[in-house]
C-alpha cells in the first residue's frame, strides 16, 4: 500500500502496483458468489455492482448509501428504487475520498488533504455543489494518506493519518489518530505511533474508539501482526515505529 509514494532504495526492483479495477458485471458476482461457502443460515447476494474501488459507505437518513473510492477520486450514491438499485456517481475528481460519513443531513467527504461538507446531500444527488471545506490542516502525503470518517455523539470526527512510508521515525504531522470538530475545525491529537489505520469506529456505550491498525512490512513472512485497537485516554502511544503487535520490537528503531 506505501508504494503510493516515491520509490525508496528498498523498493527498486519490485513490481508496481496494480492499476485500478475493472469491475465485474452482476452475473460474474453472481457466479463468484456461488463459490463462497457460508455458514449455516448466513446468506450473500449482490446489492449493487458498478461501484468501482469501493471504501467506506455510510447510510443517508432517507436510505440513500453513500461510497467512497480508492484512487478514482469518485464518491457514489446508490438508491433503491422499487428493488432496482441505481448508482450515481456525485462526486468526481476528488484526492483519494476513501472516508465518508452522514451527519445531520449533511454528507462529509474526508480526501488526503481536506474534510468537505455536502449538505442536505439527499435532496441534491444531481448537484451535490462545491462543498464547505471544513477543516485542511493536513500533510499531502499520497502513501498512507488515505484516510476514513467516524463520528462520536457529540459530532467529533476521528481521522488517521498515516506516514509516508513502511516503516521510520514519522513528520510531527502524521502516525497519529486526530479528532476534530466540523463546526469550529478545531482538532487535537487523539493518539500516536499509529502506522495506517483503515477503519474504525465509536462503541455507542462507552464512546471508546475502536480503529484497525495495518502493522509495517518486511519483518518476516509472518510478522508482525496487524492489530484492533481501542484508544483509553487522550495521547495513547500505540508503539509504531518502535513496536509492532505490541511486544514485538521493531529490528531497526527498537535499538537504542
Amino acid at each position: 500500500d506505501w508504494f503510493l509514494g516515491d520509490e525508496t532504495e528498498a523498493q527498486k526492483g519490485l513490481a508496481p502496483p496494480s492499476g485500478p479495477p475493472t469491475g465485474a458485471s452482476e452475473s460474474e458476482l453472481a457466479n463468484i458468489i456461488k463459490k463462497v461457502k457460508l455458514p449455516a443460515g448466513f446468506k450473500m447476494e449482490v446489492y449493487a455492482s458498478g461501484v468501482l474501488a469501493a471504501r467506506q459507505m455510510a447510510w443517508g437518513d432517507k436510505g440513500t448509501l453513500f461510497v467512497g473510492s480508492f484512487g478514482l477520486g469518485n464518491v457514489y450514491a446508490i438508491k433503491d428504487n422499487g428493488g432496482k438499485k441505481e448508482v450515481k456517481t456525485i462526486l468526481k475528481g476528488l484526492n483519494m475520498p476513501t472516508g465518508l460519513a452522514v451527519k445531520d443531513g449533511s454528507l462529509y467527504v474526508i480526501a488526503v488533504d481536506k474534510l468537505i461538507r455536502y449538505d442536505d446531500i439527499e435532496n441534491k444527488l444531481d448537484n451535490p455543489g462545491e462543498g464547505k471545506v471544513v477543516y485542511d490542516d493536513m500533510p499531502s502525503y499520497a502513501a498512507h494518506g488515505w484516510k476514513y470518517l467516524a463520528v462520536d455523539k457529540e459530532g467529533w470526527f476521528y481521522i488517521p493519518f498515516g506516514p509516508p512510508f513502511n516503516v521510520g521515525i514519522p513528520p510531527t504531522s502524521v502516525s497519529q489518530i486526530r479528532r476534530v470538530d466540523p463546526k469550529t475545525g478545531n482538532a487535537e491529537v487523539y493518539a500516536l505511533g499509529v502506522r495506517n489505520s483503515v477503519g474504525g469506529d465509536v462503541d455507542p456505550r462507552t464512546g471508546k474508539y475502536w480503529f484497525t491498525e495495518n502493522a509495517r512490512d518486511w519483518v518476516s513472512d509472518d510478522l508482525p501482526s496487524d492489530k484492533l485497537n481501542m484508544i483509553s485516554k487522550l495521547g495513547e502511544h500505540f508503539g509504531y515505529p518502535y513496536c509492532h503487535q505490541g511486544d514485538l520490537p521493531d529490528p531497526k528503531f527498537a535499538m537504542g
